[in-house]
């Protein structure tokens, strides 16, 4: 189904935001295999990547860019932040890349297969003003409104994360004594924090080849 965005105005589509309603059923199968993907995520997904585990939130994401920020103030430090939205991200994954992610991230290949049967099955309708439309298959996508669904687009972030704490350089709090903080995540938002503008830049163009 389709809801305006707050503030939006109804003549605009693209002002839409998609809710994807998932039957129950599907939902308690996913919520078994729960326990799979948290610990999958624990040991593969960074820590800058929040949510969806237990001792993580979007609160620490906030604190944390707060405390940056602050310290920048007090000692005269240049900070550099970015933001990006992975738009569309849940349900633009393509499920032969996330079946990849999965087997080498460790994630037990049957949990994995269950998901794709699951999904190979699954149809999406649309709700109109009319009725709802035809069925059409979801060929892509991890399951907005899916129980796993956020979980495992984290899988799948994580290496687009791990390429920018490799190869990018982020904001220092101390210099040679605390490494560098250059993403946080939380979902499919990303923060980017660096010391100057080149820095904040080579992020976003690594990130721009990744995708």
């Amino acid at each position: 189904m389709l809801t305006l965005k707050p503030g939006s105005g109804a003549q605009d589509i693209g002002q839409y935001r998609d809710l994807w309603l998932v039957p129950h059923g599907q939902k308690l199968l996913m919520h078994m295999l729960n326990a799979e993907y948290i610990g999958a995520m624990g040991w593969s997904v960074p820590n800058s990547h929040a949510g969806w585990e237990p001792g993580h939130s979007c609160t620490e994401q906030t604190l944390a860019l707060r405390l940056m920020t602050e310290h920048a103030a007090l000692e005269s430090r240049d900070l550099c932040v970015g933001f990006q939205d992975l738009s569309t991200c849940f349900m633009s994954i393509l499920k032969s890349m996330q079946s990849e992610v999965e087997r080498q991230l460790g994630v037990d290949p049957a949990v994995s297969q269950v998901v794709e049967a699951l999904h190979h099955a699954v149809q999406g309708r649309f709700e109109t003003e009319h009725g709802l439309s035809d069925t059409f298959t979801v060929d892509r996508g991890t399951g907005q409104g899916c129980h796993n669904g956020p979980a495992r687009a984290k899988l799948t972030i994580a290496p687009a994360q791990r390429a920018v704490s490799q190869h990018c350089a982020g904001y220092n709090v101390r210099d040679g004594i605390v490494g560098s903080a250059p993403q946080m995540y939380y979902a499919d938002d990303g923060c980017f924090t660096t010391r100057s503008l080149a820095d904040l830049q080579a992020i976003f163009d690594l990130n721009w080849f990744l995708a």
